[in-house]
């Protein structure tokens, strides 16, 4: 920066200029052989915050979350819904306005541009984000709505009696003769639109399906006794297809919109809603569709009932991408280990969830929680029913998920609000990088081929095995494969023999940093485990290491570089970014400046703590110069407890 005389009639030019980045980079380890086990970021949470910025926040995280290795991220419904720009989205009004139209639920417009964004943003919003997802080597996914259609105008219905007879539901009026089912949508897309007297049309009962509304109109006892197919409690009965699963013109609307939502807007694959309520055959024909036949597709059959899981996944079979489901059964028991504690049986994860009953591990989405299940919205309230959380030794249950079979899936609340993010990503890092091949239950019995052996309790043998959970991966290629070891109890240490033959002979080490030391697997491939009370290991051999860069980037946002008058204030300002896959903790920075080579300034803050991803700006103390010149400023991380040692990188102006 320059400092001039204030009687100048100009100011002189700066004599250096603003360097804008300085890395401080140090790299540990090289990175090793990529396992390549999927893992996906539900990207919101129960009523995200509002004011059409979600969007920009998902592009914020977008390059944090591709470093620390996830391979996709869950998207929020996209259309705009019943609630106009505060509706989460599972009451879509308008398919195909994304935030672009001067249009609100109703057939409503503010005629200034009121209500153009949806909750989570703009049209234009939401394509920037999955274009810095791409470019971040990430699919991303929407979250499609098929049968909760509301938002509606008023019309006449001769069928309408029937409406207010059932559960409820916006689509419904207390006066018995109206219902909110016309869709004209005049200042919106006018895509899958009808006006009034129309659209009793394209909702059940009507004058087309089931003029009487018949009880048992498909009812329950249809395909297996679990779906509701237009008598589900919802109130939104959308007509899609008939009995057999057959479009009706409204499911022939939403298949197009499907192919468009691929093609036009860029998504890469779908998570379905409600599926109960939606006959398989159609969504098998939803994704057979020229634009659909080769996306991702993962299904929510809100049931913990194994059979109910595996039955439906042969029920959507045969598509060209075979569809997924998410591991309702495998989540409720994470669920009862957490609400139990030591009273739960740990051993009971033998033979939980979908990888343990036959299913191929590429149609498995595993979780821990998701916005169902947790309802806390933005403000930290928990507004909704339904309000299960898994609470206690919540990543316990990660731990397991993360080094196991399957799709995995992070819910954002857990990363970004619940201080589990360091940890995550230390799981999810070593699952790129290790988790892969077959699994073994080395707590488990000898299983019939004799591959391994019982495990041997030198504490307590009648007690120990209900709390200590081992597994192995076996890896692929020779360079890959983990154990991991999970001890639920509360308060006990737990050692354990287990037999790991592929790694006879070797020396281990624990990734995640939780038990210290080596631990020498015999030749026999017997290896002495010590776990300690509510904790998980993750054991690979010594020779395996991880990436650790550590990468800050410094930038200026204000002041200095730019020039002043003498007797003008200075109010330095450093902004720092994290660009790590873990928070840095206690990270010093010194500012100073320089006037014709000597220091004439020098201030230094401390960094508390900076997640990953995350950014912040310090302040250092404002300050005057009298002296006629031009000065050089410069910001450098110090090294902890090293005085005003630098590193050897630096931020110049």
């Amino acid at each position: 920066m320059t400092v001039a005389h204030p009687d100048s009639t100009s100011k002189t030019a700066a004599a250096i200029a603003l360097a804008l980045l300085a890395l401080v980079q140090l790299t540990l380890h090289p990175a090793p052989v990529q396992a390549q086990e999927r893992t996906m970021m539900q990207g919101f949470y129960w009523d995200a915050t509002p004011g059409a910025v979600w969007y920009d926040s998902l592009a914020h995280y977008s390059d944090a979350l591709a470093r620390a290795g996830f391979s996709s991220i869950w998207f929020p419904p996209p259309s705009k819904g019943a609630a106009g720009a505060f509706d989460v989205g599972y009451t879509p009004y308008d398919y195909y306005d994304l935030g672009e139209f001067d249009s609100a639920p109703g057939d409503r417009t503010s005629g200034l541009g009121n209500f153009i964004a949806t909750r989570y943003g703009t049209r234009a919003g939401l394509q920037a984000a999955i274009q810095r997802y791409h470019a971040n080597g990430m699919k991303v996914y929407a979250d499609v709505v098929l049968n909760h259609r509301s938002g509606g105008s008023l019309e006449a219905n001769p069928y309408g009696e029937w409406y207010t007879d059932r559960s409820g539901g916006s689509l419904y009026s207390p006066g018995g003769d109206s219902t909110f089912t016309a869709f004209p949508l005049t200042h919106g897309s006018g895509r899958i639109a009808w006006p009034e007297g129309q659209g009793g049309t394209y909702f059940f009962p009507n004058a087309v399906r089931n003029p009487g509304n018949t009880g048992d109109f498909f009812a329950t006892n249809q395909l297996g006794g679990f779906h509701q197919l237009y008598i589900n409690n919802f109130g939104y009965d959308v007509a899609l297809h008939d009995g057999d699963g057959s479009n009706l013109p409204m499911g022939d609307s939403l298949m197009v919109w499907g192919d468009w939502l691929i093609n036009e807007i860029g998504f890469d694959g779908f998570r379905f809603d409600f599926v109960k309520g939606i006959h398989p055959e159609y969504l098998k024909r939803f994704m057979s569709q020229p634009g659909t036949q080769n996306a991702f597709h993962v299904h929510e059959l809100y049931d913990g009932d194994i059979g109910r899981l595996q039955t439906y996944l042969n029920q959507i079979g045969g598509t060209s991408t075979q569809g997924a489901i998410f591991d309702f059964n495998l989540r409720f028991t994470y669920k009862e280990m957490s609400d139990a504690g030591d009273n739960f049986d740990i051993r009971t994860l033998h033979s939980r969830g979908l990888m343990h009953n036959g299913v191929d591990y590429n149609r498995i989405v595993t979780f821990v929680d998701n916005h169902d299940f947790d309802r806390t919205n933005y403000q930290g309230e928990v507004t909704q029913y339904g309000h299960e959380p898994v609470i206690n030794n919540k990543m316990l249950a990660y731990a397991h998920m993360l080094t196991h079979p399957g799709y995995a899936q992070v819910f954002w609340r857990d990363y970004f609000h619940y201080g589990m993010r360091d940890q995550i990503n230390r799981l999810v890092q070593i699952r790129s990088q290790f988790s892969g091949g077959d699994l073994r239950i080395l707590t488990a019995y000898v299983d019939a081929s004799g591959d391994f052996q019982q495990p041997f309790w030198p504490g307590d043998a009648s007690d120990d095995p209900r709390h200590v959970y081992v597994a192995e991966r076996t890896g692929t290629g020779g360079d890959t494969g983990l154990i991991v070891a999970i001890n639920k109890h509360s308060q006990r240490d737990i050692d354990v023999w287990v037999t790991v033959k592929p790694w006879a002979g070797r020396t281990l080490y624990d990734l995640s940093g939780t038990i210290p030391g080596e631990f020498e697997v015999f030749d026999d491939g017997r290896v002495l485990i010590p776990t300690q009370a509510s904790s998980y290991a993750v054991l690979v051999p010594i020779e395996y290491t991880l990436d650790e860069t550590i990468n800050l980037e410094m930038s200026a946002v204000e002041s200095p570089g730019t020039d002043y008058l003498v007797g003008d204030e200075v109010q330095p300002r450093v902004r720092i970014a994290n660009r790590s896959d873990f928070s840095q903790t206690n990270v010093p920075v010194l500012w100073e400046l320089s006037f014709s080579g000597d220091t004439v300034r020098q201030d230094t803050l401390t960094v508390d703590r900076i997640e990953a991803g995350d950014a912040l700006t310090l302040r250092f103390p404002a300050f005057t110069l009298d002296s006629i010149g031009t000065y050089q400023a410069t910001a450098h991380r110090l090294r902890a407890g090293s005085g005003l040692h630098r590193q050897p990188d630096q931020l110049s102006d």
